[in-house]
């Protein structure tokens, strides 16, 4: 089924004219607030398209609401990417904001975002999100965390292939037009989700990427998002998602005659090798360990106990339950493990990527040593402690 939109537009694009597509699927719940976050942009320079995606709720009757201050695309449920397509064909900005309808922009979001494609070179510019609870609360927490990935990366994605972030979910992200026709249509992973992905990863090839340090957005956090947690389905689907995104890069180095060792994008060092050593580290604790058995993994508070469901897992350090950073000293680390081990830890594991631990904890590492039995298996390294 075709794309059918209805075009209330009365002005014409020009140089920083701004679109803010809202895909939808299902949101009537959220749908009314982020498109008033859109149309309550204090940049006057804009349109607001929304791309209704097959919704089979009542998400018509609240874009009825806004009748004559929208461009309307109703189409089949296809999924993210579709949606994407089809409001980049419906749109005529020279900047796009892809706007996830159970997300809000804050008021200036599209001004100061538009303020930064200042040079023709600049791909995207991207900003953290406020998260926010189902009702609309504002949290004290930011999405992503850390300082979002900028400037000139086409050297790193030469050097390890797809880049894993911190990078800003959809909402978070303006791209320009001249980019997107480069590589539109934008393609599906496979489940409806990641179109956000898909860009992400070709921007660095076509320009710079900008990031602004003040959150533009809110992220709102419920029970439908789609958000992966580390589960070992998720480290499944990242695999699937990271080798996708690494034919994607090749295929467009290939084209653009960039020259690239596919090899080097596999080490653990890469997003796509740390995915394949943490499928090997849970495959390799289901065989060797017990589920009625007890562990430390120590992860650096990346995985968390759902890594391991049915297992008891202890993080370390470990406060009620949460991961509460590394010890300060060799001496915290052993009472930590013994205190433990009081409480029926049976092994302690560390994967390749915490093999930094040895080194920097000498007299810990010393302790285990001499202590308990060790075994090394494929970089991961596994300590008895019975």
């Amino acid at each position: 089924m075709e794309a059918q939109f209805i075009d209330s537009r009365s002005v014409k694009g020009g140089r920083g004219f701004v679109s803010i597509i809202i895909n939808n699927f299902n949101y009537e719940k959220y749908l009314r607030s982020a498109i008033k976050s859109a149309l309550e942009q204090s940049y006057c320079y804009k349109e607001v398209v929304v791309v209704d995606d097959g919704s089979t709720d009542g998400s018509m009757s609240i874009i009825q609401e806004f009748y004559g201050l929208v461009v309307l695309v109703l189409k089949a449920n296809e999924g993210q990417a579709s949606a994407f397509n089809a409001g980049l064909a419906a749109s005529i900005g020279d900047i796009v904001i892809f706007l996830d309808a159970d997300d809000r922009l804050l008021p200036h979001a599209a001004e100061k975002a538009s303020l930064m494609f200042d040079t023709p070179n600049v791909v995207s510019v991207s900003w953290p999100l406020w998260v926010i609870d189902e009702r609309g609360g504002r949290t004290s927490a930011v999405k992503p965390a850390g300082k979002i990935l900028s400037g000139n990366l086409l050297p790193d994605i030469v050097r390890r292939g797809p880049l894993p972030g911190p990078f800003s979910p959809t909402s978070g992200n303006a791209w320009s037009r001249d980019f997107l026709r480069q590589v539109a249509p934008v393609r599906e992973f496979g489940d409806k989700h990641g179109a956000d992905a898909y860009l992400r990863n070709l921007a660095p090839l076509f320009g710079v990427m900008k990031a602004v340090d003040e959150p533009l957005g809110e992220y709102r956090v419920h029970s439908s998002n789609f958000t992966p947690r580390n589960s070992y389905d998720d480290i499944n689907m990242g695999i699937r998602r990271s080798k996708q995104n690494v034919e994607l890069i090749s295929e467009y180095f290939s084209k653009l005659g960039i020259e690239f060792n596919e090899n080097d994008w596999i080490s653990p060092e890469t997003g796509h090798g740390w995915l394949l050593e943490m499928k090997f580290l849970h495959d390799l604790i289901s065989e060797k360990i017990g589920s009625s058995e007890k562990l430390i993994l120590v992860d650096d508070g990346l995985l968390g106990v759902g890594f391991l469901p049915g297992y008891d897992v202890v993080l370390f350090l470990e406060l009620n339950g949460q991961y509460a950073g590394p010890p300060v000293s060799d001496e915290q680390a052993i009472l930590e493990l013994e205190r433990q081990r009081i409480m029926g830890v049976c092994y302690m594991v560390f994967p390749a990527s915490a093999s930094w631990w040895f080194s920097h904890y000498s007299s810990f590492s010393e302790y285990l040593e001499k202590n308990y039995i060790k075994e090394v298996i494929g970089g991961v390294v596994i300590y008895d402690l019975r």
